[in-house]
């Protein structure tokens, strides 16, 4: 009995053995086709040519590399090292869709070739990257070209040079030319004007020239109390004595006058009628005035306020300057 129920038992077990060995084979193949589709290579046509080709020395070339390939497929071709050639620029991919649903990649790498005989680009190496993930590279033999020279052997003769490059864009050549020209015609208009006005300019007087010494003689004089200290009578009487001779004999000579023997006021009238300023002869009166009150009256201010009579004389001084006033006219200011 426990036999006979153990035989179905046994029989079921070794049913779902065999389908989950059945199984485990249906999945290793997939894998295994899986892998084998990534690792399969894609179909690529690779094709290199010079253009021209073949060329003289000095001459710029064009290596175009050209990739057919499918369009789940992305290449980059690398730049053929090429001897005795200058590299021009970096080359720019340009894809184009075909009819059968392939894709054209072209690459174009410029040089300028300075070795004579063939030049060959040796190997052009492609690599590519599929949408799945799958990388690969593929190598096609690249093209050769022939390199002459521009002269036969033994052949010494000058030839002229080859006519320059014309490049897009560029400003046509008379253009510099005539540039410098109108440069310099304007510069020599300019140069003209300036020398013609110079010779018609008007003539302004020059300022009436001071006596020689009289301004730095009162500034000397003025100096002199700077260093001195206000704390006696005598003090004061010498300070204030010093800044009305100073800026008596300035005014004198300035102005052609005896003005040590003339009053306040009357020195006051003698400069206006001079030209000067109603102002700036008051200011002189009011410095004079305040010096006669300290020398004979004995009136003397607090120090701050003399300090501040010497920097009204310094000022007398340099307001005093020859202005554009002729000798004549100060002459005929007087009469009058």
């Amino acid at each position: 009995m426990n036999a006979a129920r153990a035989a179905p038992v046994l029989r079921a077990r070794t049913v779902i053995a065999v389908l989950v060995s059945l199984v485990s084979v249906v999945v290793a193949l997939l894998l295994a086709s899986g892998v084998q589709a990534q690792q399969r290579e894609p179909e690529m046509a690779v094709s290199a040519a010079f253009s021209p080709p073949a060329a003289t020395i000095g001459d710029r070339v064009a290596l175009e590399v050209r990739v057919q390939h499918a369009s789940d497929i992305v290449v980059t071709a690398e730049r053929p090292a090429i001897p005795g050639a200058e590299v021009l620029g970096d080359a720019q991919p340009q894809s184009e869709a075909q009819a059968d649903g392939s894709v054209v990649t072209t690459y174009t790498f410029r040089y300028q070739v300075f070795a004579l005989g063939e030049v060959g680009a040796g190997q052009v190496h492609v690599r590519w990257l599929r949408e799945d993930g799958a990388t690969g590279a593929s190598v096609a033999q690249g093209p050769v070209m022939t390199v002459i020279s521009v002269r036969t052997p033994g052949d010494a003769t000058l030839r002229p040079l080859k006519p320059q490059l014309t490049v897009a864009g560029a400003p046509p050549a008379w253009l510099t030319p005539v540039a410098v020209s109108a440069g310099v015609v304007l510069v020599a208009g300019a140069l003209a004007v300036a020398a013609l006005w110079w010779r018609r300019r008007p003539v302004t007087e020059e300022p009436e020239a001071l006596p020689e010494g009289a301004e730095a003689r009162a500034r000397e004089r003025l100096d002199t109390q700077r260093r001195g200290r206000l704390h006696t009578e005598e003090a004061f009487q010498e300070y204030y004595g010093a800044i009305a001779l100073a800026v008596r004999e300035y005014l004198g000579e300035r102005f052609g006058f005896n003005a040590a023997a003339l009053t306040t006021s009357e020195l006051e009238r003698r400069m206006t009628a001079h030209g000067v300023d109603r102002w700036q002869a008051r200011l002189v009166a009011g410095l004079l005035d305040r010096c006669d009150r300290a020398v004979y009256a004995r009136h003397y201010p607090d120090p701050a306020s003399a300090d501040h009579d010497l920097t009204v004389a310094y000022e007398i001084v340099e307001l005093s300057r020859p202005s554009r006033v002729s000798l004549a006219e100060a002459e005929t200011a007087v009469a009058l």
